[in-house]
């Protein structure tokens, strides 16, 4: 699937400077409109529409800033009919118009061309992102392959509209260090996050969680401490009262 969207990004890419022909898009990439959608925005988390729009208007600010060519004229450059079209798109995208952005006045944060590495998976620092990417899967197989690309977390349980997900909360500066439980109803968004197991100072700060798996309704969680060089498997088991058992196994990494 990877080669397929990562197909379909270079065709977009090659489009931003023109009208892009969705119909077009479909009968080269050689698959449904609906197989292909479905599938870019399980991998990016965007509709094909929304990147293409994202990215032209991107494209569009970094000429801004960095040419002194009429706003109008760019804006006809990346497939805007008209300035003032242009330009509510462009504020409702960055929450600034771009007559003020030439000026330097407002940050913004532009979609970069997203680049997809074959066997690439996921992490997640905070639950919020992890929240906002399950909310945009609409079926049990976007479901699937959401966590077949996310390392650290797992689902542990599902019914029609519950979701129980164990995951590793990476730190800003990349060291896995907690372990947190969410359930979230994926009809209403509710959510709730808890805290089931963490690594204290006691245990040195270069021990690191890592990968999550779940065997046999069993859940495990490896870990490596950086000065040993050591790895370790735990096997978590909870009890009613929410805490965690954890049997080690060290061995050299």
């Amino acid at each position: 699937m990877s080669e397929m969207i990562q197909r379909i990004i270079e065709y977009v890419e090659d489009r931003l400077s023109s009208n892009l022909d969705f119909d077009e898009l479909y009968r080269d990439i050689g698959y449904s409109k609906f197989h292909l959608s479905r599938a870019f925005k399980t991998k990016t988390g965007f509709t094909i529409s929304e990147y293409y729009l994202k990215r032209r208007l991107s494209e569009a600010a970094l000429e801004i800033l960095n040419s002194k060519n009429r706003i109008m004229d760019i804006s006809y450059k990346y497939g805007f009919n008209s300035d003032s079209y242009f330009c509510r798109k462009f504020k409702h995208e960055f929450d600034t118009n771009p007559y003020k952005y030439r000026k330097r006045s407002r940050y913004i944060v532009l979609t970069n061309k997203i680049v997809i590495k074959e066997g690439e998976t996921m992490r997640y620092t905070h639950e919020e992102d992890l929240i906002h990417d399950l909310l945009l899967c609409s079926s049990s197989e976007e479901l699937k392959g959401f966590f077949a690309k996310t390392e650290n977390c797992v689902l542990t349980k599902q019914n029609n509209s519950q979701l129980e997900i164990v995951y590793v909360q990476y730190s800003e500066t990349g060291l896995g260090k907690q372990l947190l439980t969410v359930h979230l109803n994926m009809i209403t968004g509710h959510v709730s996050v808890v805290p089931i197991y963490k690594i204290t100072d006691q245990d040195g700060p270069l021990v690191e969680m890592q990968d999550l798996s779940f065997e046999n309704d069993t859940l495990y969680v490896s870990f490596i401490d950086h000065e040993s060089n050591k790895t370790s498997r735990a096997r978590l088991e909870r009890i009613p009262e929410k805490r965690i058992y954890c049997s080690y196994s060290w061995r050299s990494r």
